[in-house]
């Protein structure tokens, strides 16, 4: 112990002799080693240092010496055009207020100026990269020429604390910028060579990559494995830590600023990732958030493009991928694998997004399938879907307004093609651009197009998909009918799509009630509140038609049935049968659409025992008033050839319609018929009021707005009749009527008796029996009834059967209705006897 103080004494003597020297060497060496320091820092880079202050020191870090620089500014490198950088400090690369340099005291010594630590604390940091690619911090090649060979930069550890950091690159429109609150690098600087390995802890305020901006990114950790040469940058297993996002980077970027890096992440919590999100995005402000579990592989290669961003292939995928909009689960279940890639040369016309082992389930439904999207310009679509959905949960997800109370369910099998990019701006319409494969089950389906004014209800049955789409037992409501259909449609979607593709269907359609007024609808916009009817060059209908019952405004019918056929606007109906009016139709026609707009729609029909009081007052006494439902009783039986030409409105011109039939009414009876009252002159009143008939069988033809009826007779409880005529549709008529004048001669009372002369004309049958001739006219609102002449009742019969003729001819000409009468028509027809008997059955009542 006696020799611990003269140990002591000794070991401060030492220290003492140790910080004499230190200062010494201080005041000795200052100037030769802090400009050898930094010399040698100005000769490894293309700037110089500046530094307000500098201060050497040998024992703040004994066993190391130390210098300090206050309020350094390192210039920006002079190859940088400032001049693009307005309002950016450009000529300034660094300023710290303190850098400390640390190097080993033993090494100075020897003549090695081996720089070890830099420590830069408060400052700001400024790189720069002009339009043209040139930096402000190029590091020089070569060795540094500071007058000794052995004087080089190895720096082992540089610390940063509070240094705001930007980096601008114009040319390839990139930015970032935050603040570095605590880094350590180790780096060795040699040459052209430049190591790098980093830990650091900073916060990222703005990333900005082209036009699109990224702010707030937060806080993160990073662990940097660099080299940078003139070749380029490598990476070595670096990462970045958002603390939600881990990122591992592998890879270099080369000279010329192409890249060929690997980056990964971690499993990434979707619901963290709306902080990741560019500027301007937000799922949050729509009501949307997420949840789940993403993981992706991103490979960044190829030169950049003039977007600033470089080629991409990104393979990821979704484990438990949840989403919700305003707290209500839209996706309960996603699960996916899938690859992204921004194209040849960053193109949208060979970007791509594909995405497999597609599992989504919903609160009902739940889909398997995949998805390509294949250029995103037109973005052309191809999925596959099988499972089972509820059509409302998928409208509530594109949040459509324009479909809406939709209810049932689907099984699909599909595959779909698409367009999604089309300009269309409803739901409505870019479906019906998909171009579906498959199959789909509907069960009890029903929605409504409120734009449309369009849907159906309870709808089952199953559609095949192809090129040929197929109708199986496929039933539903529309519009208060109950409709079935089987059938096949072929180029369907793409006919609804507008394609110029003919549409050719054979189908079979069945009404319950088939309601043309719940269909047709006015528009108060075409004349009189009609639309004009389309008829579409690009379809080829087959159609057995069938309905249980037909009723339009006052009209019904049942057992309808009829088959049509639609081809290049010609419309035609064979076969058609129904029950009405108490009795049976049939009959077969044709509607045309001229080059002009105009319509002609031409008709042969078969009546059997209608009702002629119900036709009367269904059809509202066919817009007329001269004869009334009222004024008609009868079973109606018999054939009718009508020609209807009409406007593109389908307005009946009725001055050029023109028709050929024969009739046959059973059981018929005139009651308080006006004109025929004007014979009380003749025949008793009483009996006028109430003509009944057992058998009226006759021809009519129709032409220039005139009805002409041959000459008939009439056998009636009033009197036996031979009658002719013409009625024209602005209610101008004439008749002419043959009576025995016998018979009005037995029914006149005894006391009425005059000379046989009063009668006026009259004519020899050849049989011994006089006839009395009369002629029925109007004149304005009155009748008049008079004597007629013989010659004029001849001329009349005469012309109409001319009349006849004339339309035969017309007819078969325009529209070959006579073609086994076409060697006749041009020669005058001989004379015939009657072809028009009616037979009456006297009664006692008769007196």
């Amino acid at each position: 112990m006696r020799y611990l103080p003269k140990i002591l004494k000794l070991f401060l003597f030492s220290i003492l002799i140790i910080i004499i020297l230190a200062i010494s060497a201080t005041f000795l060496f200052r100037d030769t080693i802090t400009g050898i320091l930094i010399n040698s820092i100005n000769s490894s880079i293309s700037t110089t240092i500046k530094a307000e202050k500098v201060k050497l020191s040998f024992l703040r870090s004994f066993p190391k010496g130390s210098v300090e620089l206050r309020n350094v500014v390192i210039g920006s490198s002079p190859d940088l055009i400032k001049s693009d950088f307005e309002g950016q400090f450009a000529d300034t690369l660094l300023f710290a207020k303190s850098i400390f340099l640390r190097f080993r005291i033993s090494e100075i010594v020897k003549g090695n100026y081996k720089v070890e630590t830099i420590s830069v604390k408060d400052g700001k940091a400024n790189l720069l990269s002009d339009r043209s690619g040139n930096t402000n911090y190029k590091i020089r090649s070569g060795n540094p020429t500071t007058g000794s060979d052995n004087i080089n930069v190895d720096l082992d550890k540089i610390l940063l604390s509070e240094i705001v950091t930007s980096y601008i690159d114009l040319k390839n429109k990139f930015i970032l910028s935050g603040d570095i609150d605590n880094a350590k690098l180790k780096s060795r600087i040699f040459g052209e060579k430049v190591e790098l390995t980093a830990k650091a802890d900073l916060e990222i305020i703005n990333l900005t990559i082209s036009k699109t901006k990224f702010n707030h990114l937060g806080f993160a950790s990073v662990d940097l494995n660099m080299l940078s040469s003139e070749n380029g940058i490598t990476f070595d297993e670096s990462k970045i830590d958002f603390g939600v996002v881990q990122l591992g980077i592998n890879g270099s970027i080369d000279h010329d600023n192409v890249p060929d890096l690997k980056i990964t992440t971690s499993r990434i919590g979707l619901s963290n990732l709306e902080n990741f999100l560019p500027v301007g995005y937000s799922l949050e402000k729509k009501g949307f958030k997420a949840d789940g579990l993403l993981e992706l592989t991103c490979f960044v290669t190829g030169p950049l493009q003039v977007s600033g961003m470089p080629h991409l292939e990104i393979d990821f995928n979704v484990a438990n991928g949840k989403a919700y909009k305003e707290n209500t689960s839209i996706f309960k279940s996603v699960n996916l694998f899938g690859q992204f890639s921004n194209g040849i040369k960053n193109s949208a016309s060979t970007s791509s997004l594909k995405l497999r082992d597609l599992e989504i389930t919903m609160a009902q439904s739940g889909i398997r399938g995949s998805l390509i999207i294949s250029d995103f310009i037109g973005m052309p679509t191809e999925a596959t879907l099988s499972g089972k959905v509820f059509p409302n949960e998928i409208l509530e997800l594109f949040n459509q307004k324009d479909v809406s109370d939709v209810s049932g369910f689907a099984d699909v099998d599909l595959k779909l093609k698409t367009l999604l990019k089309t300009g269309d701006t409803s739901l409505t319409e870019r479906m019906l651009r998909i171009e579906p494969v498959g199959k789909v089950s509907l069960n009890s389906f029903s929605f409504y197009n409120n734009k449309k004014d369009f849907g159906i209800n309870d709808c089952n049955g199953n559609i095949w998909f192809s090129d040929i789409i197929q109708a199986e037992n496929l039933r539903f409501n529309f519009k208060d009918q109950n409709i079935k259909i089987d059938g096949k449609f072929n180029n369907l979607p793409a006919w609804l799509a507008g394609k110029p593709v003919m549409l050719l269907a054979d189908v079979d359609i069945d009404f319950d009630s088939f309601l043309p007024g719940n269909v047709i609808s006015d528009d108060n916009n075409s004349p009189n509140g009609k639309k004009e009817i389309s008829f579409p060059e690009n379809i080829q209908l087959n159609l057995n038609f069938s309905a249980g019952k037909v009723i339009y405004k006052t009209f019904s019918s049942s057992d309808v049935k009829s088959s049509l056929n639609y081809k290049s606007k010609l419309l035609t109906f064979n076969s058609l049968s129904m029950k009405s009016l108490e009795g049976d139709i049939s009959g077969e026609g044709f509607i045309v659409k001229n080059a002009n707009r105009s319509i002609i729609s031409r008709g042969d029909f078969t009546l059997k025992k209608i009702d002629v009081n119900k036709a009367f007052t269904t059809f509202g006494n066919f817009g007329q008033k001269f004869i009334v439902a009222e004024n008609l009783s009868g079973k109606l039986s018999g054939t009718v050839s009508v020609l209807l030409p009409m406007d593109s409105l389908f307005r009946i011109n009725t001055k050029t319609i023109t028709a050929d039939g024969t009739f046959n009414l059973e059981e018929g009876a005139l009651i308080n018929f006006e004109p025929v009252k004007q014979l009380s002159d003749f025949i008793e009143l009483s009996e006028l009021e109430n003509i009944h008939f057992q058998n009226l069988e006759n021809d009519f033809y129709i032409r220039n707005n005139v009805l002409f009826i041959p000459s008939m007779d009439v056998k009636s409880s009033a009197a036996d009749l031979t009658v002719n005529g013409k009625h024209s549709f602005d209610n101008q008529y004439e008749y002419h009527v043959k009576v025995l004048l016998s018979q009005i001669l037995s029914k006149k009372r005894k006391t009425v008796r005059k000379p046989v002369t009063e009668f006026g004309t009259v004519q020899d049958d050849g049989l011994g029996r006089t006839s009395l001739l009369l002629k029925i006219e109007n004149k304005g609102d009155d009748v008049k009834v008079g004597y007629d002449m013989k010659a004029v009742g001849s001329g009349v019969k005469e012309s109409i059967k001319n009349e006849k003729q004339t339309i035969k001819t017309i007819l078969n000409e325009e529209y070959g209705w006579y073609n086994n009468q076409a060697k006749q028509v041009t020669k005058t027809p001989e004379p015939k006897k009657k072809k028009f008997n009616i037979s009456w059955s006297e009664t006692d009542s008769i007196q």
